[in-house]
């Protein structure tokens, strides 16, 4: 009886734990939660027999990383070892970190707890541009308004990584850049540099959703080539998300035929009829 007291306390402790830490992309987030925020290049990943910090009643895997040519973005530390716990989070052990791979720069957020810098997330993509986006954000937060805000977040964008990013954040609501989206007041030029980084993707990606939808309200002409060519292009794709993309050309055109075969796209879920549907929605924007 004691063990499954135990093992029930276990399960629901590191499904907490995992929630909290896997898979968070909101790079704001991330460095307001953290004490530290640092730029190294790994040069050495370990993994450790026990977890030699204490900081937990139950033993989990722990592995290290050790930073070269470190700097620090926010808080202060000397540590260039960094420890890190691999957490449960429902289907085997997935590492908090994200892809860290040797030799390789990175952007480290971290909670410090007994004099060790426990991991909570990190970024190979673009560092220093996450670094400079985050430190002029914080220059601009406590007097954030239409222009600043505006004016930030056009900037971030230009870099691919960071619009994901910020895209990752709008889609599905994360604070705080969400909260702060309707003070966006795009200029024509503001909008075209948005327009420029939208059209280097290859092809739609689902995440990519976020900017687009706030984009939308313009009803741009160049916005709807964009969108007709990302719905040729997913053509033959029905689950790929493309029920956003033919959402979004409604919203700018106005079609009520079109709105009739989103209609009838989404109240049918079977590949065929959903081909035939995107098919019919091409035809009516050629």
């Amino acid at each position: 009886m004691k063990n499954l007291i135990i093992l029930f306390i276990l399960f629901f402790t590191i499904q907490i734990q995992s929630q909290n830490w896997i898979g968070n992309e909101n790079f704001v987030d991330l460095y307001e939660q953290s004490d530290v925020v640092l730029i190294g290049v790994i040069t050495k990943i370990e993994n450790l027999k026990q977890n030699t910090t204490k900081t937990s009643p139950f033993k989990m895997p722990l592995k290290s990383i050790t930073l070269t040519s470190m700097s620090k973005v926010k808080g202060n530390t000397d540590k260039t070892k960094i420890y890190y716990k691999d957490i449960f989070n429902g289907c085997g052990y997935a590492p908090v970190l994200y892809e860290n791979v040797e030799s390789e720069k990175t952007i480290i957020f971290g909670k410090i707890k007994n004099d060790s810098i426990f991991q909570i997330g990190s970024m190979n993509e673009s560092p220093i541009q996450i670094a400079k986006a985050l430190t002029e954000y914080e220059i601009i937060k406590s007097d954030i308004n239409s222009a600043n805000f505006t004016n930030w977040f056009c900037q971030t964008a230009k870099n691919k990584d960071l619009f994901e990013l910020l895209n990752n954040n709008i889609t599905f609501e994360q604070e705080p850049i969400y909260s702060k989206l309707n003070i966006l007041k795009f200029s024509t030029e503001q909008r075209n540099g948005l327009y420029d980084v939208i059209k280097s993707f290859d092809r739609y990606d689902y995440d990519n959703e976020g900017i687009v939808s706030i984009l939308v309200k313009y009803k741009d002409e160049r916005l709807k080539t964009i969108l007709k060519e990302f719905i040729i292009g997913l053509r033959k794709e029905p689950y790929s998300g493309i029920d956003d993309l033919m959402e979004y050309y409604y919203e700018i055109t106005e079609n009520k035929e079109l709105k009739t075969l989103i209609t009838e796209f989404d109240n049918d879920s079977r590949m065929k009829e959903r081909i035939n549907v995107i098919n019919k929605f091409i035809d009516k924007i050629k």
